[in-house]
């Protein structure tokens, strides 16, 4: 017996639509319920055909799953479109013909929305560049109430991008560019307003961290918290940012573990981009480090490299190189960690940040020992930690010390060694040096003091200083 086509249901044009707008917004119906307001029941009669809903019902459960007007309307045309032609033949090619047209309809209305999506950005970045940018903090106030047309999804995304990158230069531009963002996303339509208040408030408790405020910052990525509960993804905000940028409020905490839950949490971030999740692997390499696991942080930078290597991030592709270059070190692969030099010295120049250069300079002097140069380590050390010292980077300066002697203590200059560590004793016992960190370096310095001192003594406690700053929960011992 041939098989029998089964025939396509005759949907109203308004269910078709709702049914491409659901599917295409990878919601379930009870989801869309729920954010419109309406029963499953009632939506689930919409989708099947059984009673199409009025005009206004449809456009509010639209509205409800974060379309703009424009697709709508012409998702709705081309749901027209299709009825129109499944009413006009019951033929099952041209049924077959509709079917495809379905799925056509709901591929264009993807690229309509992305196009859509651009515009926004496009927009956003705009007013950005060409207003926003050069006007003081109460300017921009005043231009945001004077223009609510800026009150968009994309200028809150753009804001956010402005603030992190002050993060790395100026704590208290990054927390009015914050605060901004916030100011804005309380205003966005209110379909899309929670999402986008979900995505500023984490960029508020970053720019809290940075201005050394941890238990604000704490407060903020709550609030964060509380609002990404039952919010439905209706605009491309990456919703991962939330838990990277709390991980690192807990790596500044020193608690790694925390740190490292929460970016294997972001990792399952649904649409997340290949981007995000190099920049989330290389983070969780840094956690990993921490943890004294190298081996498995290097497979992660590696996962990241082929996305870093081709995209144009200059700060992301140095984090992940400099990340390398430290796995290879540790991991005793000093010569490949040298090959990686020259890329990091053209990175470091191209971005600008004297911290960048200063600590290449101490990843080299590690290479340099590592490959047994150890005199050329000697000179480097004293520079790196001379220039710690000028910056008072007291912590620094104290793990550069504990190494700048132990290094003496292996080729042999101890008197050399015991006098860069007594003298070194107010950097020591500097308020910014760890209380952890300080008793250790006291039982160190009575150890040189006894001459009982020892090259491992040395090396555990370069190890320690290292791990105390980011992990609270290691210990020393004499």
């Amino acid at each position: 017996m041939p098989p029998t086509s089964t025939p396509l249901p005759k949907l109203p044009p308004r269910c078709l639509a709702l049914l491409i707008l659901r599917t295409q917004a990878d919601l379930t119906q009870e989801e869309v319920a729920a954010a419109a307001g309406v029963s499953e029941d009632t939506l689930s009669d919409y989708e099947r055909g059984r009673r199409e809903p009025p005009m206004a019902v449809f456009e509010h459960i639209a509205e409800a799953m974060g379309y703009p007007s424009p697709a709508v309307r012409r998702v709705l045309l081309y749901a027209g479109e299709i009825c129109g032609s499944l009413r006009r033949s019951a033929d099952p090619k041209q049924e077959l013909a509709a079917e495809v047209g379905r799925h056509a309809a709901a591929v264009t209305l993807l690229v309509l929305t992305r196009l859509e999506e651009e515009h926004a950005r496009s927009e956003a970045r705009k007013a950005w560049d060409d207003c926003l940018r050069t006007l003081t903090a109460t300017e921009r106030r005043q231009v945001l109430e004077a223009f609510p047309d800026l009150h968009t999804w994309a200028l809150v995304e753009v804001l956010c991008t402005e603030s992190e990158r002050a993060a790395a230069h100026s704590a208290v531009k990054a927390r009015e560019l914050a605060g901004l963002a916030v100011h804005v996303a309380d205003r966005v339509e209110p379909s899309l307003r929670q999402e986008a208040k979900a995505y500023a408030w984490p960029i508020m408790g970053n720019a809290l961290r940075v201005s050394g405020k941890l238990n604000d910052a704490d407060a903020a990525f709550a609030r964060a918290a509380d609002l990404a509960q039952g919010v439905i993804a209706r605009c491309p905000l990456d919703g991962s940012r939330r838990l990277d940028l709390e991980a690192s409020l807990r790596r500044d905490q020193r608690r790694p573990l925390e740190a490292l839950e929460l970016l294997e949490r972001a990792e399952r971030t649904p649409r997340l981009t290949p981007l995000a999740r190099a920049r989330l692997l290389i983070m969780k390499a840094n956690a990993l480090v921490v943890l004294g696991e190298s081996g498995k942080a290097l497979v992660a930078l590696r996962e990241a490299a082929p996305v870093v290597e081709a995209g144009q991030d200059l700060r992301l592709l140095w984090l992940l190189r400099f990340g390398q270059a430290v796995c290879l070190c540790l991991l005793n692969g000093a010569k490949e960690a040298e090959a990686l030099l020259g890329s990091l010295r053209l990175l470091a120049a191209q971005i600008g940040n004297e911290l960048d250069g200063l600590r290449l300079r101490w990843l080299a002097v590690r290479i340099s020992a590592g490959l047994g140069r150890m005199v050329e380590a000697v000179e480097g050390l004293s520079s790196v930690r001379a220039d710690f010292v000028e910056l008072k980077l007291d912590c620094d300066a104290a793990v550069a010390t504990t190494e700048l002697a132990a290094l003496y203590m292996e080729i042999g200059r101890t008197a050399e060694a015991k006098a860069l560590t007594l003298q070194s004793i107010p950097i020591f016992r500097s308020e910014g040096v760890l209380p952890e960190a300080q008793n250790a370096l006291a039982l160190f310095c009575e150890a040189v003091e006894r001459e009982t001192v020892t090259l491992t003594l040395a090396r555990r406690l370069v190890v320690f200083l290292e791990r105390i700053q980011h992990d609270a929960a290691v210990s020393f011992e004499a």
